[in-house]
């Protein structure tokens, strides 16, 4: 079921869409003012009536995930967000010249990483940038800060 912008169903899914914005993301409430509401709807799941998809400008931005409710991002979706954070937050930073491979769907190694957020912790959702702060994956952090620099082997980061 799709919630449009004309009820009170969509405030109460922006209110929650935005405090996980927030939350997740430390991304500040002013910087929320972005998103043009009547460009943004939401997909609510036929079974449970739970909120399931982000859509903004008829584009996915957006799906949550069922066993935590956190929100992960589609790569247009995080274009537009990773604009509004701050850098290095939620970033794990590799070199230009692998970001063809990780580009394609290979996992980050820990000798791989140039630099990474201090508060991220494993399993949190990551943006994988090249050193000019261009995207170029996402992924789920396997390992935390200490690990990362401590191994020369192993993967870092699953890339989705």
């Amino acid at each position: 079921m799709e919630i449009l912008n004309n009820s009170d169903k969509f405030y109460f899914f922006l209110r929650k869409f935005k405090a996980l914005l927030q939350y997740q993301y430390n991304i500040k409430e002013f910087a929320l003012k972005f998103f043009d509401e009547n460009n943004l709807s939401f997909i609510l799941s036929k079974k449970t009536g739970r909120l399931k998809y982000v859509y903004y400008d008829n584009k996915i931005i957006a799906t949550f995930r069922a066993h935590d409710g956190f929100i992960v991002f589609s790569n247009y979706g995080a274009n537009l967000i990773l604009k509004l954070i701050d850098y290095p937050k939620m970033r794990v930073v590799i070199p230009s010249d692998i970001s063809e491979f990780i580009s394609k769907g290979r996992n980050v190694f820990a000798k791989h990483i140039l630099k990474i957020d201090n508060e991220l912790r494993p399993e949190s959702e990551v943006f994988i940038v090249d050193p000019d702060d261009n995207l170029i994956a996402l992924g789920k952090l396997i390992l935390n800060k200490n690990e990362i620099f401590q191994f020369k082997s192993g993967v870092a980061v699953k890339v989705r």
